[in-house]
């Protein structure tokens, strides 16, 4: 009422699907997705293309992972999101990711994101991942380790990333591409 418009609220990681989908690396893709690799880790997918699209959140950073005792920051205990997040991992290490060099970490990293990755494509048949957030954005190997991890596990379906082109801007760009989608193609 304030500012006499319409205001919508989605995910990041919805708003970041509508921009790559519109402009960027998976725009030419129907099965796809959009993934966010900072604080925490997210995806929204689509499933459907053209106007009536179904774009999905999912909270793929907590997923439960077989073996996994940490306790994640939502309470529960085996989250992918304790190798993946951001935060999870600051907390543990006690300082910024860009500071941490730990090479079995980054390993464990790649591996883990590649198992929920695989997971995401083996439940939903997106073919292509369009990568956004800053520790998958500032990090120029991440991409290719995580897909060399996909490659060796995923079998009877294929999953391609790739880096978000409208970079940390995809979640802005998506934002006010918001207002002109039907409100019903959006599950939260």
């Amino acid at each position: 009422e304030r500012f006499s418009c319409p205001i919508r609220l989605a995910h990041d990681t919805v708003c970041g699907l509508l921009a790559e989908k519109q402009f960027g690396s998976i725009r030419d893709i129907d099965r796809c997705a959009y993934l966010t690799v900072s604080t925490g880790t997210g995806a929204a997918f689509q499933l459907r293309k053209g106007a009536n699209a179904l774009t999905v959140s999912i909270e793929i950073g907590h997923q439960l992972l077989d073996g996994n005792l940490r306790e994640c920051l939502c309470g529960q205990v085996g989250c992918l999101e304790t190798y993946t997040g951001g935060r999870q991992l600051e907390l543990r290490y006690g300082r910024p990711m860009a500071e941490i060099a730990d090479e079995t970490l980054w390993q464990q990293f790649c591996q883990k994101l590649a198992l929920g990755l695989v997971n995401l494509a083996m439940l939903t048949r997106v073919e292509a991942v369009a990568v956004g957030g800053a520790i998958a954005l500032h990090s120029p190997t991440l991409l290719n380790a995580v897909q060399g991890e996909i490659n060796a596990r995923i079998r009877g379906a294929t999953l391609s990333l790739y880096r978000a082109v409208l970079d940390e801007n995809a979640p802005l760009v998506g934002a006010a591409l918001l207002p002109g989608v039907p409100e019903e193609t959006i599950i939260h």
